[in-house]
């Protein structure tokens, strides 16, 4: 997948592994393509290109 993606910074969060920005417009066209699969694909079938990005949390395991 290419999408436009934005890292963020966290500060004292040991449980989180990182955090991205995702681009509604990226997410859109992905979900139309059949490229995603599982909760962003959920999340995807519910937005609209012009919708305020996606923060994806990738949390470290316990």
């Amino acid at each position: 997948m290419a999408f436009d993606i934005h890292a963020l910074i966290v500060i004292n969060r040991d449980d989180i592994a990182c955090l991205y920005q995702l681009e509604a417009y990226d997410l859109v066209e992905a979900y139309n393509e059949g490229r995603l699969k599982g909760t962003l694909k959920e999340i995807a079938a519910e937005l609209e290109e012009e919708s305020n990005p996606v923060i994806m949390v990738i949390r470290n395991k316990k």
